[in-house]
């Protein structure tokens, strides 16, 4: 099978998983659709101008799931992915074939491969089929804190989504042959708009298209992105980007030594001498502008936009109070320094405008570095070093600690993509901890697809970086590789999105590689399946659950207690998984009203690891006593027909679906 055709199984894949998990399952209907169709017919009426479109809104987009919240992260709902769907679909309808060709597109594609098996085992565990059929992907815990298969399902699906689809972006800039300037001008466009809704959100609305504790309790905000974190990388990157491109287009040293051998002593023009020194010097400068924007190759007003949009990505920084995002000016303040173009006259007042700007004008990032630096400063006096560099970090000490044991725990197979945050939950149940993934990119891709998905990743990135010449776009994606250190920004859409267009505009030396050979991607994919295999069981959320001493069951609504125990109403289908030294006698006791059984009998049946146990009509409200047969363990599912309502009946004002009650004996039965 051709790479292309691989990329392409990929990519739809993950965007059948996505529109069935987003769009039919969590419901989240309206914007998913509308993106969609966005892509799909602005595509099919202008490639091109679909293509500008979308880079024109991808900065905007992102924290549209706020019209329609509903509980979830907005970088979950994936909005810009089912827009880049639309236009892939497009593009396939057109029967385009784009090349998926980039340096390391082997060591990616193999990275795929073991994304996409590990998402399918992942789900093969949450779904129960190896435990019993009944069980099929009902809504059974995936942690012992009690998130459930119906939440959990997003995870590992919006992480296939991310890696599978972002490339498609790359492939189509580079089909159509976008310039530089066809890419970037619409994408700082729409990042100026973005800039100014976080202006509304810091200044008159908080909670405009926005989680409102992000401004009033953090003093964040996040424009139209997923959120800060993921505001400050965008800005970061662009800022670092527009930097770089007019440090390395400014005028050179010898073209300002022609010039200064045009001035008199006083460095004043010599054709100006006979006027005002004031008024020369100020035209001195005009005439040095002028020359730096002829040098650049802009206009003189388009060099004023690019130094106005530079102010506009710093301050972006400033405002979303991104600690890991004021890296990317530091790399632009170390570029500068060493940079051979600029003179020692030039980088001085730059590097002090800077520092300028953050102390007067730094707003949240300010207060975030000042903090940091005071707890810093502290670590010597602290009793407890690990506890106060851990605060220092937000939490990265710990992440690295919880990380490292689930790496020496499942080496080869991970924990499962998108299993993280829930496998973390197992470790340190019962405990107080910062419930996040790692802030870590490579800790986070190595912690759910091991050591060897890991390894792939980085070496893509290297290669990347040692295939690409030496220039902007390198540097730019040398910082990107960077950051990952510090924060796993690849889990928000717009920012991976944003690595792939740097990636489809760099330029590549040397002779194209060639991808791996055959042989050698199956047998890892064949040793990587191998080893989830081994560690299967001791993955499940059964054993993981049963570990912690909580219920693997199904189907029950929360327990409640009356004059003959503790018991849990069931619904239409319950079950509940017992170990062999588990308690085996039960009991079920139907209390529907009167009047209703007597019009319709209720008929439980009972399933023991699969089987039918045994079947029980009520005909009126009775308990009724069970044993399972012991030394076995599996899954005992119930099924009740008809279940009631007691709203519905106009009985009273309560809307569950019920159908019997379930009790676990004490004591054996007699």
């Amino acid at each position: 099978m051709k790479k292309n055709n691989l990329y392409s199984m990929f990519a739809f894949l993950s965007m059948v998983m996505l529109i069935f998990v987003v769009i039919i399952h969590i419901r989240f209907v309206i914007l998913p659709v509308f993106f969609l169709v966005l892509g799909l017919l602005s595509y099919l009426w202008s490639h091109r101008k679909a293509l500008v479109l979308f880079l024109f809104l991808l900065p905007l987009i992102n924290s549209t799931p706020d019209i329609f919240f509903n509980g979830y992260p907005f970088n979950y709902m994936g909005v810009a992915l089912f827009y880049l769907s639309g236009i892939m679909i497009a593009s396939r309808l057109k029967k385009e074939k784009p090349e998926i060709v980039f340096p390391g597109h082997g060591l990616y594609l193999l990275f795929l491969f073991i994304l996409s098996v590990s998402v399918f085992i992942v789900f093969l565990r949450w779904s129960n089929l190896t435990l019993s059929s009944l069980a099929f992907l009902r809504d059974t815990p995936v942690a012992p804190s009690g998130e459930r298969l119906s939440f959990a399902c997003i995870f590992p699906v919006i992480t296939l989504a991310l890696f599978s689809l972002s490339p498609f972006l790359a492939s189509l800039i580079r089909f159509w042959h976008l310039k530089e300037n066809e890419i970037f001008t619409p994408l700082k466009a729409g990042f100026c708009l973005s800039f100014l809704l976080a202006l509304v959100q810091k200044w008159l609305d908080p909670d405009f298209l926005a989680q409102s504790w992000w401004e009033l309790n953090m003093h964040q905000v996040n424009g139209g992105f997923s959120d800060f974190n993921a505001f400050g990388f965008f800005a970061g990157a662009m800022f670092l980007y527009q930097a770089l491109r007019l440090i390395n287009k400014s005028p050179r040293r010898s073209d300002i030594a022609t010039q200064d051998k045009t001035e008199s002593s006083d460095g004043i023009p010599r054709s100006l001498e006979p006027y005002n020194k004031f008024s020369a010097l100020l035209a001195k400068k005009i005439c040095y502008l002028r020359l730096l924007s002829s040098s650049a190759g802009l206009g003189f007003k388009t060099w004023g936009f690019e130094i106005l949009f530079l102010l506009i990505a710093l301050a972006a920084i400033f405002i979303s109070g991104c600690r890991a995002a004021f890296l990317f000016v530091l790399l632009a303040v170390i570029y500068l320094i060493f940079s051979r173009r600029t003179s020692f006259r030039v980088k001085a007042p730059v590097v002090l405008l800077l520092a300028g700007f953050l102390l007067v004008a730094g707003g949240s990032l300010k207060k975030r570095l000042q903090l940091t630096t005071w707890q810093a400063a502290r670590l010597t006096d602290s009793a407890d070093l690990f506890a106060a560099v851990d605060e220092v970090s937000s939490g990265r000490l710990s992440m690295l600690k919880d990380s490292v044991r689930m790496i020496a725990r499942f080496p080869v197979s991970g924990i499962g993509t998108g299993n993280f945050l829930f496998y973390l939950k197992h470790l340190r149940f019962g405990e107080t901890f910062y419930e996040d993934l790692p802030l870590n990119q490579y800790l986070l891709i190595t912690s759910e697809t091991g050591l060897a998905a890991g390894l792939l990743f980085v070496l893509f990135l290297v290669v990347q970086l040692k295939r690409q010449k030496p220039g902007v776009i390198r540097s730019v994606l040398a910082a990107i590789a960077f950051a990952l250190f510090f924060n796993n920004f690849f889990w928000f859409p717009e920012c991976l999105l944003l690595f792939w267009i740097f990636l489809a505009v760099s330029d590549c030396q040397g002779a194209p590689e060639p991808g791996l050979k055959p042989a050698l991607l199956w047998a890892v994919v064949a040793v990587f399946i191998a080893f989830n295999v081994a560690d299967f069981a001791a993955l499940h959320p059964k054993t993981l659950t049963g570990q912690k001493g909580v219920a693997y069951d199904y189907g029950f609504w929360p327990r409640e207690k009356n004059e003959r125990g503790t018991f849990s109403w069931t619904g239409r289908a319950a079950g509940k998984y017992f170990t062999a030294d588990a308690v085996r006698d039960f009991a079920f006791f139907c209390e529907a009203p009167q009047s209703w059984l007597q019009k319709e009998n209720m008929v439980m049946t009972l399933f023991w690891r699969g089987k039918l146990f045994q079947r029980v009509v009520f005909i009126k409200n009775q308990l009724k006593k069970i044993q399972l047969p012991r030394g076995q363990e599996g899954f005992l599912e119930i099924r009740v027909y008809p279940t009631f309502n007691i709203k519905a009946m106009n009985l009273g004002t309560d809307a569950r679906e019920l159908g019997v009650q379930f009790m676990e004996a004490e004591k054996p039965l007699l």
